[in-house]
């Protein structure tokens, strides 16, 4: 998941259950009991963040027991790897007297068929926040996005040139004229007035992706224009090609 901000996030998961409207898994071939239920486990990047206890008569009536949230917890901005996990509570194989479909859900009715071992299914993950918002970590988006970063206020300008000229060239698929420089600077000056130089660059990449010039493809008339077919120049079929190969199989 990538986190856009460093702050406190919750997760909160939700389980399968029956068309009873029990929790799937608790039926008469259940593994867990009252006193010892199912756990499961919300790992970030690999490290336990939190392990919270899965209730056993949980009702699809009853949404606060058919889903368990977790308290906030930190973590810093950019792509990481969340997993969410039922611990593992027995060794060795299960006598069933009728063996399932592979554990699979094709039937929930086998959640409280006699003879037939079943075990709580995660449903969804869902993640919320952030809250408490510290600021932004260093992320690879940020290094590829801020190729400068300005250390005095005299800086500022040109290192926001240099930074908006690389991305509307790629975004554009061609080289940026002067004035259209001129005129997504002025978005960004709007930035820098209300959140300071990151907040400028923002301004101005949303003026770049709400452009026509990268939403469509523009191709510019080249030799023979106005009969059947007319010679493209290299820049507008370099972009034809890419497109091409970007949508192969």
């Amino acid at each position: 998941h990538n986190f856009p901000a460093d702050g406190h996030y919750f997760f909160r998961m939700s389980f399968q259950h029956e068309s009873t409207g029990n929790l799937f898994g608790n039926g008469r071939g259940a593994l867990h009991t009252a006193d010892e239920p199912e756990q499961i486990e919300v790992s970030v990047n690999g490290e336990r963040a939190a392990l919270m206890k899965v209730e056993r008569w949980a009702h699809r009536q009853d949404s606060e027991s058919m889903e368990i949230r977790t308290e906030r917890i930190f973590v810093r901005a950019g792509p990481q790897r969340i997993s969410a996990a039922f611990l593992k509570r027995f060794e060795g194989p299960v006598e069933d007297l009728m063996s399932p479909h592979e554990w699979s859900l094709a039937d929930k009715k086998i959640g409280y068929s006699y003879g037939i071992t079943t075990l709580p299914h995660l449903r969804d993950l869902v993640i919320g926040g952030p809250y408490d918002v510290t600021g932004v970590s260093d992320t690879p988006v940020r290094a590829r996005i801020f190729m400068c970063r300005p250390t005095m206020a005299n800086d500022e300008q040109p290192c926001a040139e240099q930074i908006i000229l690389r991305l509307a060239t790629g975004a554009y698929r061609r080289p940026i004229g002067d004035k259209e420089i001129a005129t997504l600077m002025t978005f960004y000056r709007a930035g820098t007035q209300e959140g300071g130089f990151e907040a400028g660059i923002r301004t101005a990449l949303q003026a770049i992706l709400a452009s026509p010039d990268f939403v469509f493809r523009f191709e510019e008339p080249g030799t023979g224009a106005g009969s059947e077919s007319s010679r493209l120049n290299d820049l507008d079929l370099a972009s034809r090609l890419s497109f091409f190969l970007w949508s192969a199989p």
